[in-house]
């Protein structure tokens, strides 16, 4: 089943409010003019006569989905349904707990990323580099040259290459650190 994504516009009212479902949360009145963040909508409600409407769109990452560790989150299996990036407001668990200590040691530096400490690359980032291996994939092996390679190019243009990595190059879909080889496509 595929999951579609939406982001709304302004309500053109005068009152009341909608309410909606997201990812299995109760519902949440918003009031009129209000705008609905950036979440996966399993059903929008017509609330009293309000007169609003709803555009499909396709959750794209953006800069919050380049980790102070140098990870590209738009990678992530749990990207967008359970978080939408490590430095976004919407982050997994794991993630904000951050066992390395990389989110920790980047507000000490009062940096972004890792990137553009002095201290780059770190011990703790080479250790990073090497670990873990989930299916015969260690999807944070690339840490230090993505890092590298923001540094030298801006965040930008990595989001460019990295969104071209991890898309199908045949049917357009997302692809996750551990599906790229082993994607219908291939």
């Amino acid at each position: 089943m595929k999951k579609i994504y939406y982001q709304s516009r302004k309500a053109e009212t005068n009152n009341g409010g909608f309410s909606v479902s997201r990812n299995g949360d109760c519902g949440k009145r918003l009031a009129a003019g209000e705008i609905l963040p950036f979440f996966c909508f399993r059903h929008l409600k017509k609330w009293g006569s309000e007169v609003y409407y709803t555009e499909v769109i396709k959750m794209k990452p953006d800069e919050k989905c380049v980790s102070v560790c140098g990870l590209y989150c738009g990678a992530c299996p749990a990207f967008p349904d359970e978080c939408h990036g490590c430095l976004s407001d919407f982050v997994r668990d794991v993630c904000k707990v951050c066992k390395n200590g990389f989110r920790k040691c980047a507000a000490e530096h009062q940096i972004t990323r890792c990137s553009e400490c002095p201290e780059f690359p770190c011990e703790r980032l080479k250790k990073f580099s090497r670990g873990p291996i989930i299916d015969g994939i260690c999807n944070h092996a690339d840490v230090i040259p993505d890092l590298q390679y923001i540094k030298n190019h801006g965040v930008e243009q990595y989001l460019l290459c990295q969104a071209e990595k991890y898309t199908c190059s045949q049917c357009g879909e997302r692809l996750t650190w551990f599906n790229c080889s082993k994607h219908k496509c291939r």
